[in-house]
């Protein structure tokens, strides 16, 4: 789902620590695989203005209220998300 020369950056090991995938796609249209520790506040307010300009189109998954955040924990941990979990602590 990436375009050529697209940038994927690896951001956390919510579905576990490895993977396996065919690195072919990679080389032919010249796509890039960076790791990321951590961001700021900056990387933040960029981030939600490449989303607001349609740059960025999250995935979206699941929306759970706040007090169901141990399903959420449960649900990556199994690797059973394709997306992003929205918690809605205002949700009933």
């Amino acid at each position: 789902m990436l375009r050529p020369l697209g940038v994927v950056v690896v951001f956390g090991f919510t579905a576990g620590a490895e993977t396996t995938f065919d690195v072919r796609g990679l080389f032919f249209a010249q796509k890039q695989l960076r790791g990321a520790m951590a961001s700021d506040i900056e990387d933040l307010e960029w981030g939600l203005e490449q989303v607001k300009a349609g740059k960025i189109r999250p995935l979206l998954d699941t929306v759970l209220p706040l007090r169901e955040a141990g399903a959420a924990h449960r649900l990556l941990a199994a690797a059973q998300v394709k997306g992003n979990i929205v918690l809605q602590p205002w949700a009933e």
